[in-house]
């Protein structure tokens, strides 16, 4: 499902550089995913979480692994804020439900 996200992003962004990752139990890692958009020419690189919450992943795990990739790969890596509460959300929950 998350690389079905991915290309509904690039669909949207035909001039971005895609790719997705995943944190632990699947692949590709986090450091696979950086590096594949390195390979594509990408210098500088926002990870967009799909978490809900700022917890211990978003704060800490996340962070890390990305500027690991980072000062491997010798290019910027930023981490984006997670999800949180925002009416976009809250509308497609409702659409979710029916409502």
């Amino acid at each position: 499902m998350v690389g079905e996200l991915a290309s509904r992003i690039a669909g949207l962004r035909p001039d971005a550089l895609v790719s997705f990752a995943h944190l632990e139990l699947a692949e590709p890692s986090i450091a696979d995913g950086v590096a594949e958009l390195a390979r594509r020419g990408a210098t500088d690189i926002t990870v967009l979480l799909l978490f809900l919450t700022d917890g211990r992943h978003a704060r800490e795990d996340v962070p890390r692994l990305a500027a690991s990739a980072a000062t491997a790969l010798g290019i910027t890596v930023r981490v984006g804020p997670p999800l949180g509460v925002s009416d976009a959300l809250a509308e497609l929950l409702l659409a979710r439900a029916g409502c």
